[in-house]
C-alpha cells in the first residue's frame, strides 16, 4: 500500500478517481489543484521528469571535504542492496541483485586504492543466507583478505545498518567510507552522522542519464521507477528526521537501499 501512495502512477490513479467522483461538485480551486497533479505525475513517468528528481535527490549527499584529506579513513562501510531471489548458501552469488553488486564493486575499487583498509559489509535481509555473507565471500574471491573483511548481518532497514555498525566490536572509528549508490547517499549519511559516525561518501553509482532524444519526453516503465526510487527516498528521509523528532524508531526492509 505504501508503494502505491509514493508512486506517481498510484498517485495518478487516485487523483484521476477523485477527478471522475468529484465531477462539476469541484470547485475551480481543487479543479486546477488536480489537473496540476495529474499533470506532475505525468512528467515523472517520463525520463525528464525522474531524471531531474534522481538529479535533486543525489545532489542531497553531503559533500565531505575531510574525505580528500591526506590521512584517509581505515575503514570502509559497505551497505548491502538486496538480493534477486533467496541464496541457496554464502556461495551462490548470483542472488545477489544488480544494486549489491555494483556497490560491491565499487567498495572493492576503493579497497585497493587503499588496501590497508578493512571492508564492513552491513545488510542482513530475509533469507537465512544473509546480504552481507554474500557480498564477503564474493569480495573475498575478488581479492580483499577474510582478515580484512568484517560482516554486520542483523540490520534489517538503512537505520538498523548504522546502529549496528556502529554497535559492533572493538567499536569503529568515527571516520568511515561510506559506499552505496548515489540516490541512497543522502538517506544512509543522515543515518550514520546520527549513529555517531562522520562519513566520507563514496558513491557508488548514479541512475541519473541526461536529456536524450524524443523518448526522453515520453512516460516509459524504467522513469516511472525512477520517480518510485526518487520519492522513496524522500519518504525515508522524512520518516528518519520525524523519528529523531519523536524518539521513536524508524521501521523498514533491506534491498535496494530501503
Amino acid at each position: 500500500m505504501f508503494h502505491i501512495a509514493i508512486s506517481p502512477l498510484g498517485i495518478l490513479l487516485g487523483l484521476a478517481a477523485v477527478r471522475v467522483i468529484g465531477g462539476k461538485r469541484l470547485g475551480p480551486v481543487p479543479r486546477h489543484l488536480l489537473h496540476a497533479g495529474i499533470a506532475l505525475c505525468l512528467v515523472l513517468m517520463t525520463p525528464a521528469g525522474a531524471n531531474l528528481l534522481v538529479a535533486w535527490v543525489e545532489g542531497m549527499a553531503p559533500k565531505d571535504l575531510q574525505c580528500n584529506a591526506a590521512a584517509p579513513p581505515d575503514t570502509i562501510v559497505l551497505l548491502s542492496g538486496g538480493t534477486s531471489r533467496p541464496p541457496r548458501d554464502a556461495g551462490d552469488f548470483s542472488a545477489l541483485n544488480a544494486t549489491s553488486l555494483q556497490r560491491l564493486s565499487s567498495a572493492i575499487d576503493l579497497w585497493r586504492a587503499h588496501p590497508q583498509s578493512r571492508l564492513v559489509i552491513s545488510g542482513g535481509g530475509v533469507f537465512a543466507t544473509k546480504e552481507s555473507a554474500l557480498l564477503g565471500d564474493l569480495a573475498w574471491r575478488e581479492g580483499v583478505p577474510r582478515e580484512r573483511i568484517l560482516l554486520e548481518q542483523e540490520s534489517q532497514s538503512t537505520w538498523e545498518n548504522a546502529g549496528k555498525v556502529a554497535a559492533l566490536q572493538p567499536a569503529l572509528p568515527r571516520r568511515i567510507w561510506l559506499v552505496t549508490s548515489a540516490l541512497h547517499l543522502p538517506r544512509a549519511a543522515y543515518a550514520f552522522r546520527q549513529s555517531g559516525f562522520q562519513p566520507c561518501v563514496a558513491e557508488a553509482y548514479s541512475i541519473y542519464l541526461p536529456p536524450g532524444g524524443f523518448y526522453y519526453y515520453l512516460p516509459q516503465r524504467s522513469a516511472l521507477q525512477k520517480s518510485e526510487e526518487s520519492l522513496h527516498e524522500l519518504a525515508g528521509m522524512l520518516a528518519y528526521r520525524w523519528a529523531r523528532r519523536t524518539d521513536s524508531t524508524p521501521v523498514g526492509r533491506t534491498g535496494a537501499g530501503s
